[in-house]
């Protein structure tokens, strides 16, 4: 069989379609084609409405080219590091890091060399993608435990990093903890986030507060936990509803760093950083209190006063995943996550507050 020349099928007698030339459907707004009559599967039109090429089938038009992607805001929050253990001799435990967190929304201030605004997700109806709620670093009698790693889809948010006490240099993580005496901290930056903690203070006061998502440990004061970042993506009376962040008047905080533990002379304890720090404990074999679930913040370290009695840093406060998403979109979430579905406006938002499992939308 001769090879067939492409040429010789655009001069073929009644073919009205020139290979040189472009193709041209008839042109209809959407109201011209929801009006025509006599449809076939297949036939094909131009809509000048939406600027998209559509097909008939099965009794609706569908965009031709493929699936389409859907844009998806989101803000990741991993887990928070424990805080740091005390012991005799005036070993107090530092404060524990917050988790990284990340967010699509412009506006919402992040710190680090790359603490941008983050890009979208781009989600296809009919897919499965992984949720997974970073769960805040169990006590740990010292032993520097970081937070839990938050993930949708491809994004990953880390958990911040544990203290520890006396003598022992913090563990790096989203936000370093804070350190049992005057090391340098260490500091991990994963897509650019987040703020270390503070040095320690000395040997007979008081420890370093950990690093929060916004500011470094010990901005505000010896011992304090550094503050985290505000977030619009959903505002305060629906935090408080769904019990996520820290409200402090109308700004909702995540990623707070745990405050250090101190000795009897170093006076009363020191609240965390906003977004869910956790409290460090003055005196001997005190425990520091824990960071506030779902929002990241790291625990508090504990105290002492030269007694023999071992104090424990607080847990940090798991993480949080928050997705916003158009209204016309139906979520399906795995059995193994935790989560509310609401609406706000012209879109839905859900927020998983514990679990790994699969979600999709229809």
């Amino acid at each position: 069989m001769s090879e067939l020349k492409v040429n010789q099928i655009s001069k073929r007698s009644g073919n009205n379609i020139s290979l040189s030339d472009p193709l041209r459907l008839k042109s209809y707004t959407t109201t011209e084609r929801d009006a025509l009559t006599g449809l076939n599967n297949g036939d094909m039109i131009f809509n000048s409405t939406e600027g998209k090429a559509q097909i008939y089938g099965s009794s609706a038009w569908t965009n031709a080219g493929g699936i389409e992607g859907i844009e998806i805001d989101y803000l990741l929050v991993g887990g928070g590091g424990a805080g740091g253990r005390g012991k005799d001799a005036y070993r107090m435990g530092g404060g524990g890091g917050a988790g990284a967190v990340l967010s699509t929304i412009t506006g919402d201030p992040t710190a680090g060399t790359e603490g941008t605004t983050q890009p979208k997700e781009i989600i296809q109806t009919g897919t499965s993608y992984n949720v997974t709620v970073g769960a805040g670093a169990a006590i740990g009698g010292g032993t520097n435990n970081a937070g839990g790693v938050t993930n949708f889809a491809t994004r990953f948010a880390i958990g911040g990093g544990g203290a520890n006490g006396y003598q022992q240099i913090s563990r790096a993580g989203a936000s370093a903890g804070g350190n049992g005496d005057a090391f340098t901290p260490q500091f991990y930056t994963h897509l650019g986030h987040q703020a270390g903690g503070s040095a320690g203070s000395g040997t007979t006061t008081r420890r370093s507060g950990g690093g929060g998502a916004g500011e470094n440990g010990g901005t505000d004061g010896t011992g304090t936990g550094g503050d985290g970042i505000t977030t619009s993506i959903i505002t305060s009376t629906e935090a408080t509803t769904y019990s996520v962040g820290q409200v402090d008047g109308s700004d909702v905080y995540f990623g707070g760093g745990g405050s250090g533990g101190g000795a009897q002379s170093s006076g009363g304890n020191i609240v965390g950083g906003l977004g869910g720090g956790g409290t460090g404990v003055t005196g001997n074999g005190g425990n520091g209190s824990a960071g506030t679930a779902n929002t990241g913040g790291g625990g508090g370290g504990a105290g002492n006063n030269g007694g023999a009695i071992v104090g424990y840093g607080g847990a940090g406060g798991s993480g949080v995943v928050i997705l916003r998403y158009p209204n016309s979109l139906t979520i399906s979430v795995g059995a193994g996550l935790i989560s509310s579905t609401f609406t706000q406006g012209t879109n839905k938002v859900t927020i998983f507050t514990a679990g790994d499992d699969t979600i999709s939308w229809s």
